[in-house]
């Protein structure tokens, strides 16, 4: 799931070379995540991980402590 997140980040960074934002990403996502190939029950997860990088940046919100909780939160409980 990581993986993809940084695939994410890293393709709106090429795209948009210099004019890309620690925002874009999430506003990105928030446009396409309808339509985008991923199970229902992931899409909180990867909305909440690009919530974080909008808030922190990349260094700061990808984390491994923030993945850890952020799936707890979004996909582990629910599916207790």
């Amino acid at each position: 799931m990581c993986e993809m997140i940084c695939d994410q980040l890293a393709a709106g960074k090429v795209y948009q070379g210099k004019n890309w934002t620690k925002e874009y990403q999430l506003s990105y996502w928030n446009r396409t995540q309808d339509t985008f190939p991923l199970n229902e029950n992931l899409k909180p997860f990867v909305t909440q991980m690009l919530t974080i990088i909008a808030q922190e940046g990349i260094n700061k919100g990808l984390t491994k402590k923030n993945l850890k909780e952020c799936y707890n939160k979004c996909i582990a409980e629910k599916n207790v």
